[in-house]
């Protein structure tokens, strides 16, 4: 079982009497491969059962934020990069003799989540310039199988199961304000595949 767990805050402040730049960036990756496996082996369990589990449940939290504030020009920005790339994987391969009287179950699971904040804000008397920006991406390949040689549950049943209840909360926030000019944006990119 995989629990890695990335909690990360980035901030940047500037400010000026003349122009201010502020910007601050954090970048969170997870790639594992987590594997149960019985593999040219004999398994007997007499009176119990089998369970090969794989499982993940990986984790990225992150906050970041930026600030700027000037007389004259404020710029700021914040960007927050997130990404699980893991390989789950329980099999029974390779000619093993699997037999159990209870249940034999070849389980893989993810459970990915990741949570992120992204936020800016920008001041200035005269022109005041914000971006907030966020990516979230979570790819990971879950499989479960039995390939080659003899699985028996003799008084109970087999087992074969794959699945993924990847989660992605976001959210990204700019705010601009001048006496002039204020532009501000603010982006959230997500994807589960």
């Amino acid at each position: 079982t995989d629990g890695s767990v990335i909690k990360g805050l980035a901030g940047a402040v500037a400010g000026a009497g003349g122009g201010a730049i502020g910007a601050s960036i954090a970048t969170n990756d997870i790639g594992n491969t987590i594997t149960a496996y019985v593999a040219n082996s004999t398994v007997d369990s007499g009176n119990g059962g089998v369970r090969v589990e794989a499982a993940s449940n990986a984790t990225i939290q992150t906050i970041t934020v930026a600030g700027s504030g000037a007389g004259t020009f404020a710029l700021g920005a914040s960007v927050s990069l997130n990404d699980i790339s893991n390989t789950i994987d329980a099999h029974i391969s390779g000619g093993s003799d699997v037999e159990a009287n209870g249940s034999i179950r070849v389980l893989a699971s993810d459970n990915s989540l990741i949570e992120s904040l992204a936020g800016n804000l920008s001041v200035a008397g005269g022109a005041a310039v914000g971006a907030a920006i966020a990516t979230n991406d979570i790819a990971n390949n879950v499989t479960a199988y039995i390939s080659g040689g003899t699985t028996d549950s003799l008084n109970s049943s087999v087992e074969v199961a794959a699945g993924s209840t990847a989660t992605i909360r976001s959210l990204s926030a700019g705010v601009s304000v001048a006496g002039g000019v204020a532009v501000t944006g603010a982006v959230s990119l997500n994807k589960i595949q």
